[in-house]
C-alpha cells in the first residue's frame, strides 16, 4: 500500500514473483509504503522525494526488509528504551510498538506475551515491579492502538 502522507492518496498493488514493483512518485512528496506477506512481519518505510531532480533522478530504489515469523519463537522488540527508574512509553519506543501493532492487526488470530526487563542496580522485588509495570505500559500502548486485550 502507498500512500501520499501530503495529498492522503492511496494506492495499492501487488509485486511480481520475485518482489519487485514500481509505482509513480511525484515530486516534492513523501510516501509510505506498507507492505505484508503471509508468515512475515508487515513493515513500513517512509521516502521522500523532497530533493530528488527529475533531470537527475528517474527512479528511486527501495528495499523493504521482512522478517519470517516463527510460532513460539521469542521476538526481541528493538529501540523500545525506557528511563531509569520509569516505565512510560517514550517517543522513540512508539514505532516499534506501532510495527507489533500492525502485525497483531494483520493477523488478529495471533497471540503475544509481552516481558521487559531492567537493570540490575535495585533489589529483585524492585525489578520485578518494575519490569511487569514496563509491560503492562507496552500493553496499555497496544490497546490504545485498537488492538484487543486478553484479560
Amino acid at each position: 500500500m502507498l500512500t501520499n502522507t501530503v495529498k492522503a492518496e492511496q494506492k495499492i498493488t501487488n509485486t511480481n514473483d520475485k518482489g519487485s514493483f514500481v509505482f509513480h512518485a511525484l515530486q516534492n512528496a513523501t510516501y509510505s509504503v506498507y507492505a505484508k506477506k503471509n508468515d512475515y512481519f508487515s513493515q513500513t518505510e517512509t521516502i521522500t522525494t523532497q530533493n530528488f531532480d527529475r533531470n537527475k533522478t528517474l527512479f528511486i530504489k527501495l528495499e523493504v526488509c521482512m522478517e519470517k515469523t516463527d510460532c513460539g519463537k521469542a521476538i526481541i522488540l528493538k529501540n523500545i528504551y525506557y528511563d531509569l527508574d520509569k516505565y512510560f512509553i517514550r517517543e522513540d519506543a512508539k514505532p516499534e510498538l506501532d510495527k507489533l501493532a500492525q502485525f497483531m492487526k494483520d493477523n488478529p488470530g495471533v497471540k503475544v506475551e509481552l516481558s521487559s526487563h531492567t537493570d540490575s542496580r535495585a533489589s529483585d522485588t524492585y525489578n520485578m515491579t518494575l519490569s511487569q509495570k514496563r509491560a503492562d505500559a507496552a500493553v496499555d500502548y497496544l490497546v490504545m492502538q485498537g488492538i484487543k486485550k486478553k484479560d
